[in-house]
């Protein structure tokens, strides 16, 4: 008799679920992510119920409409996050929403910098280069993202360490800031089964990446210092062709031109790094 898994998390939540099926000989899994789980539970309260465990994300815990005593057993499982390949992506917000750019919620610090100075996107892309990452502190992000990572999966009793050390071995583990690439999920999934005491094929192979569809590359001269080549190919979920720097950068002007410079901001950690970046433009012009 096999048991019936859900994984209620984000993004990510397809990749997991379909690790799991993959790897386990007594287990069958589907997938809820953030945004289907509102509407789920808007129509199905007790939805949850039927399954017989849950793989949950910790801030589902605090969801509009989850309810501790509609769910099965339940593990908490951390979402995969590193930013040290990616460090000029962030997440903008206008008007206080979040505002979708090109390559879906990310966006470019240095392409918004240029937006809030006036800058057209050829001059924009002479900014992408190691002096402007020096003075932003896009540098030497590895370790404390790495040690904050494993650190997140530690508190809720999941060691990747072993994990993150193979996988990063010679290439790159994510596709974006919060999409990493399936063999991650695949192993963070075999080894909760493993803890779980639930048997696991051995010789099997992952599923499709279906996280694969969108792609922020790491920029060359961060790509050298971690031993990686690194590219300025963006690749936007609505295509197959990817976009090279200055056509990425002048559509991402053209939406931000929708709003007021003053309605768009990151993050308030972020912003002395957009400052240092908005200064040295003006210094260069």
């Amino acid at each position: 008799m096999r048991e019936r898994w859900v994984v209620i998390s984000n993004c990510q939540s397809f990749g997991l679920a379909n690790s799991i099926e993959c790897l386990a000989k007594k287990v069958e899994c589907t997938a809820c992510d953030v945004w289907e789980f509102g509407r789920v539970v808007a129509n199905e309260p007790d939805h949850f119920m039927q399954y017989d465990f849950a793989l949950l994300l910790p801030e589902a815990l605090r969801w509009e409409g989850f309810d501790q005593a509609r769910m099965p057993p339940h593990k908490i499982v951390p979402a995969f996050q590193f930013a040290a390949y990616h460090p000029d992506s962030v997440y903008v917000q206008a008007d206080g929403k979040e505002f979708h750019g090109v390559v879906s919620a990310y966006q470019s610090m240095i392409a918004l910098a240029a937006y809030k100075e006036g800058l057209d996107a050829e001059r924009a892309a002479t900014f992408y280069n190691a002096n402007i990452y020096r003075a932003a502190g896009f540098f030497g992000q590895w370790e404390s993202h790495r040690d904050w990572l494993i650190q997140s999966y530690q508190e809720y009793g999941i060691d990747i360490r072993q994990i993150f050390v193979r996988r990063a071995r010679g290439r790159p583990i994510m596709h974006t800031v919060n999409h990493p690439i399936i063999e991650v999920l695949f192993d963070i999934a075999r080894e909760v089964l493993l803890q779980l005491d639930q048997p696991v094929f051995a010789d099997v192979a992952p599923p499709p990446d279906n996280l694969a569809s969108v792609v922020w590359p790491i920029y060359p001269e961060i790509g050298e210092t971690m031993g990686l080549t690194g590219s300025y190919l963006f690749k936007p979920a609505d295509r197959h062709k990817p976009l090279e720097l200055v056509d990425f950068i002048g559509e991402s002007l053209r939406r931000f031109s929708e709003w007021d410079r003053s309605q768009l901001r990151i993050i308030r950690n972020l912003e002395p790094a957009l400052q240092r970046i908005r200064r040295h433009m003006r210094e260069a012009a």
